[in-house]
């Protein structure tokens, strides 16, 4: 009986055994996932010395642009696109969207493209069982497309074919089969470009790389989500494009003063001037406009100056957005500008002008515009602004604290609500003015196409953009955002 038990016993663990270790293979092998392959190891790596352009992203970022910006009508207000040159655009985003993985490179001077997307496996089955997807037709629902020995061909117009091949996980796209055949072997081969040398430092969930044939690179990386995207970019071997004098004159500088700019701004700049050609000869016109010396206006310029469009400004019975120039730490050569514009170009509206708290030469006026041009020791201001807006204006760390203590040759900050606004006042005023215009002038018409440009713009919040030097920079663009500036 013990025996019986002893072999019963046996069988049963023995059962077991190889029980889990059928479960245990079977996991192994059977439930082994698909081979999944990095989308830009289908590229070719492009010759030494060709332009290109690469753009590879894990999600989609230009879906969301879109969705935030209308883009098509923008470009078709401001460069008269129609609405038809735009569909090969919808179906490009249509077929990105909801890729897991996105690479695409562009040869301009050979014209070709290679695209590889991982989209959902609906998708890739769909497309291998010969047809195409719903919202791929949307964009264009005039297409042809047919099977030619595994590879689907896209007939968009006579002249102009997608080739489409599903492989593995992702869905090989190019304008030949023999490049698509190409993307193929590249997978076989178990090519590696994923390792490809960036320029932007960091991890980032999308990039653009810009290679031109005077092999000057340029890359911008960057990062989104429902509200923001976030970006940085760098510039390689710009010296065969400027001059190195060019190149070394710009330098940043920390962005610190006793600034007060307007609670509601729609754009503000701010920008370190400094010598260049251009500047030395636009200086003469203007120094004669002003009725200043031209040398020391040139001294003037030099250094940091925030220019801002936003508060309020009277002008005869309008108010208008204000416009408003900060030169700061110019000192008694500020002053000495200030004195010469008023005596030379501006005595007529002595009478009027009052004092400004806190500057000791020149002033405001309120009548028949609202006109300041004052300056103290650490601040000269000029431009138009009412003084209530001069009043009730706010330094630099509480309006721009992403600019404050920060390193900058060049930034800006602009509301894109704002704008729409200050447009409507302009198109106000425009409309008043209308029947005094010469007929041969469309004054309204220009006005309306900007004011629609702007108004397409109107909801896509807030962008800012720095440049820490020439070659390096970065942006912040809150398309969700709400802020208005205050």
């Amino acid at each position: 009986m013990r025996n019986v038990n002893s072999k019963s016993s046996f069988v049963f663990w023995s059962s077991c055994v190889v029980a889990l270790a059928i479960l245990i293979c079977g996991l192994i092998f059977l439930g082994k996932p698909i081979q999944e392959e990095a989308a830009i190891n289908a590229l070719p790596i492009p010759e030494e010395g060709k332009s290109y352009v690469l753009y590879v992203e894990e999600g989609s970022t230009l879906l969301r642009i879109k969705e935030a910006v209308a883009v098509d009508r923008l470009l078709s207000l401001v460069l008269s696109i129609k609405e038809a040159d735009f569909k090969a655009i919808d179906m490009f985003l249509s077929m990105i969207e909801g890729s897991k993985d996105t690479a695409c490179l562009v040869l301009p001077s050979e014209g070709k493209f290679y695209l590889a997307i991982k989209p959902d496996s609906e998708i890739l089955h769909l497309i291998a069982s010969g047809k195409l997807p719903a919202k791929w037709l949307e964009a264009y629902p005039e297409v042809t497309h047919e099977v030619v020995d595994g590879m689907m061909r896209v007939d968009i117009s006579q002249s102009n074919s997608l080739w489409i091949l599903p492989y593995r996980d992702l869905l090989l796209v190019s304008s030949s089969m023999d490049d698509l055949g190409l993307m193929k072997s590249n997978l076989d081969n178990e090519g590696d470009v994923s390792s490809f040398q960036w320029l932007v430092q960091g991890e980032w969930s999308g990039r653009l790389r810009c290679h031109v044939e005077t092999n000057i690179d340029g890359e911008l990386a960057w990062i989104c989500d429902d509200e923001k995207l976030s970006a940085k970019w760098k510039i390689q071997d710009i010296e065969g494009l400027l001059s190195k004098e060019e190149i070394s004159l710009p330098s940043p500088q920390k962005w610190s003063g006793n600034y007060a700019l307007p609670s509601r701004r729609s754009l503000t700049i701010g920008l370190t001037m400094i010598d260049t050609p251009q500047l030395t000869k636009g200086v003469s016109s203007l120094a004669s406009a002003l009725g200043v010396n031209p040398d020391k206006l040139l001294e003037f310029l030099r250094g940091q100056v925030i220019f801002s469009l936003g508060g309020e400004a009277n002008i005869f019975t309008f108010h208008l957005p204000g416009v408003l120039f900060q030169f700061p730490n110019r000192g008694d050569l500020g002053k000495e500008i200030v004195d010469d514009i008023w005596e030379n170009r501006l005595q007529s509206l002595l009478i009027n002008r009052g004092p400004l708290e806190g500057f000791e030469s020149g002033g405001v006026i309120e009548i028949p515009v609202s006109l300041v041009l004052a300056s103290s020791e650490d601040m000269t201001l000029l431009g138009l602004a009412s003084t209530d807006t001069l009043s009730n204006g706010l330094a630099l760390e509480k309006a721009l604290p992403a600019v404050a203590g920060r390193d900058y040759m060049f930034w800006a900050d602009v509301d894109f609500g704002s704008i729409a606004g200050d447009m409507e006042k302009l198109i106000a005023v425009s409309r008043t003015f209308g029947s005094e215009v010469p007929a041969r002038i469309d004054a309204q018409g220009n006005f309306d196409k900007l004011y629609k440009v702007v108004k397409a713009l109107k909801d896509a919040g807030h962008l800012f953009v720095g440049l820490q030097s020439i070659t390096d920079g970065e942006l912040l663009w809150e398309y969700k955002s709400s802020h208005t500036g205050d």
